[in-house]
């Protein structure tokens, strides 16, 4: 799927979004991801590269992300 497919995708929905701390690790990211609601997205807080392993998992379970570095507010 393209990414820009993926993106629109994400914004017909009314999407909540929850933080999801990196430095957690993979194995809590996987867990969050297996119990998050289709209609709700995740919010990677902190620095991952397009290619990493997090967004790798991220990327494979379908869901809305976005990625801040530091802890703010997002805005919807």
């Amino acid at each position: 799927m393209c990414i820009f497919h993926f993106i629109r995708r994400c914004w017909r929905y009314n999407t909540v979004w929850n933080r999801f701390y990196v430095s957690t690790g993979l194995n809590a990211l996987r867990s969050a991801l297996e119990t998050l609601p289709e209609s709700e997205g995740i919010v990677l807080v902190g620095e991952i590269g397009l290619t990493s392993h997090i967004a790798d998992v991220v990327r494979k379970a379908g869901k809305p992300a976005r990625n801040i570095v530091h802890d703010e507010p997002v805005s919807t």
